[in-house]
C-alpha cells in the first residue's frame, strides 16, 4: 500500500520529509505487524504496528519518511489479511521558512503529568478517577515540570505518551486540542490488556490544555507521560529522517546481545551504535520499541544512559502481547540510550530507529 501524502488529502508541502501518522490494524486474520517506510526505497526489516493474533485492533503512532514520489509504503508483514486505518496528525519539513514551522524541546527527564488512579507520584499530578465511557477529560499541560508556564502561541503541542489501564473492556482514546471539534481519528485503541501509544503532536489550546475523550462503553484509567513539547520560536530541535534501521534484536543478537532482557534488566545502546543513525551530539532518537515473548506483565522506559530512571513508561504489555510503541528518547553526551525492563519477568526487545531530532 502506498498512499500519496504530498499535497493530498491535506495541504502537505513538497518540502515535507516525513509524516506523523496513527496506523490502526483491524480485522486481522493472523499474528503480524506492519512495516512503514519511504516509497521507492528498499523495504527495511523494521516493524511498526504489531498485533498478537487475529482480530486484535491495535493502533501505532509512527514517523515515516516520505519517498521522492511523495508517497509512503505500508507493508503487511503477516501471513493473513488486515484492514488499515491511517490518520495523519502532522508532517516534518526541510523548509525552515515555512509559516507555522515548529521545533522540538525534549524535557531533561520525562515527566508523569496525568494518572487518573493516583495523585501521589507528584504534588501537582492531575487525577480524576477512571475516565467514564463516552466522557471527555481536560488536561492542563503548561506550567508542569519543565513545560513553559505561560500559555502563548509559542508553545503549540505536546509529545505525550498515553496509557490505558484497569479498563473494563475495549475502546478508543482520542487526544486533541481543547476547545476544538472532536476529530474522527484514533489516538489509542485499548482492550482488556494494558496498552500505550505515543501522541507526538497533540495541539495545545491558548490556555495550554488538551482534551482526552474515551470513546466506547467501558471506563478506563489513563496515564499521561510527557517527553517534550513543540514551539514556534524555532529555538528547539529539528527533525531529520533516516532509512528505518534496526538497532537491537535480542532474539538474533543485533546490537551485540542475544537473549531475553531480565526482570529489572537494562539494555544500553552505545553511542557507537547510534552513530549509524547520526553523529550529531545529544540527538533525540525516534525509537520504535517492541516487546515480544514477554513472560509477565510490565513496562519499559527509555532514557539517556547514566541519567536517573524516570518515573514514566514508554511501552506497556501483558504477557505474550507482542506490542510496539514509539518513544522520543534523548541520549547522553556520547549518544547512548538505556532501556529498563520494569517488570518481574523477561522479555525479548527489538529497537528500530526512523529518525532523530537535533539542533539545526
Amino acid at each position: 500500500m502506498t498512499p500519496t501524502v504530498s499535497g493530498a488529502p491535506t495541504a502537505i508541502p513538497a518540502s515535507a520529509t516525513a509524516v506523523a501518522i496513527d496506523v490502526t490494524a483491524v480485522s486481522q486474520t493472523s499474528v503480524g505487524n506492519l512495516i512503514t517506510y519511504a516509497d521507492g526505497t528498499q523495504r527495511p526489516i523494521t516493524s511498526a504496528t504489531n498485533w498478537p493474533g487475529a482480530n486484535n485492533t491495535v493502533t501505532g503512532y509512527q514517523i515515516v519518511p516520505i519517498g521522492l514520489d511523495g508517497k509512503i509504503a505500508i507493508y503487511n508483514d503477516s501471513t493473513g489479511t488486515t484492514h488499515l486505518l491511517v490518520d495523519l496528525t502532522g508532517y516534518y519539513t526541510s523548509d525552515a521558512t515555512l509559516t507555522g514551522d515548529q521545533t522540538y524541546h525534549p524535557l531533561t527527564s520525562a515527566q508523569r503529568i496525568l494518572d487518573t488512579a493516583s495523585s501521589t507520584a507528584h504534588t501537582n499530578l492531575q487525577a480524576t478517577g477512571p475516565v467514564a465511557a463516552g466522557s471527555t477529560f481536560t488536561l492542563t499541560a503548561t506550567g508542569f515540570d519543565g513545560i513553559p508556564s505561560t500559555p502563548t502561541a509559542t508553545v503549540t503541542a505536546l509529545a505525550i505518551n498515553l496509557t490505558a489501564f484497569d479498563q473494563s473492556g475495549g475502546g478508543i482514546i482520542e487526544a486533541y486540542e481543547d476547545g476544538t471539534t472532536e476529530p474522527t481519528d484514533t489516538t489509542l485503541t485499548y482492550s482488556s490488556s494494558q496498552t500505550a501509544s505515543l501522541v507526538a503532536d497533540v495541539n495545545l489550546s491558548s490556555a495550554g490544555k488538551i482534551d482526552i475523550n474515551n470513546i466506547g462503553s467501558n471506563k478506563t484509567d489513563v496515564i499521561g507521560d510527557v517527553s517534550g513539547y513543540f514551539t514556534t520560536d524555532m529555538t528547539g530541535e529539528a527533525y531529520h529522517t533516516v532509512n528505518p534501521t534496526r538497532l537491537v534484536d535480542t532474539r538474533s543478537g543485533i546490537g551485540g546481545t542475544t537473549g531475553a532482557l531480565a526482570a529489572s534488566g537494562v539494555y544500553t545502546i552505545s553511542g557507537g551504535d547510534t552513530q549509524q543513525i547520526t553523529t550529531e551530539p545529544n540527538p533525540t532518537l525516534a525509537l520504535m520499541l517492541t516487546a515480544t515473548e514477554e513472560t509477565e506483565a510490565g513496562d519499559a522506559v527509555a532514557y539517556p544512559t547514566g541519567a536517573t530512571v524516570p518515573g514514566t513508561s514508554n511501552l506497556n504489555w501483558t504477557a505474550g502481547r507482542n506490542i510496539a510503541n514509539l518513544a522520543l528518547t534523548p541520549t547522553d553526551s556520547t549518544g547512548a540510550v538505556s532501556i529498563t525492563n520494569q517488570s518481574t519477568g523477561t522479555t525479548q526487545l527489538v529497537v528500530d530507529c526512523s529518525g532523530y531530532f537535533a539542533q539545526p
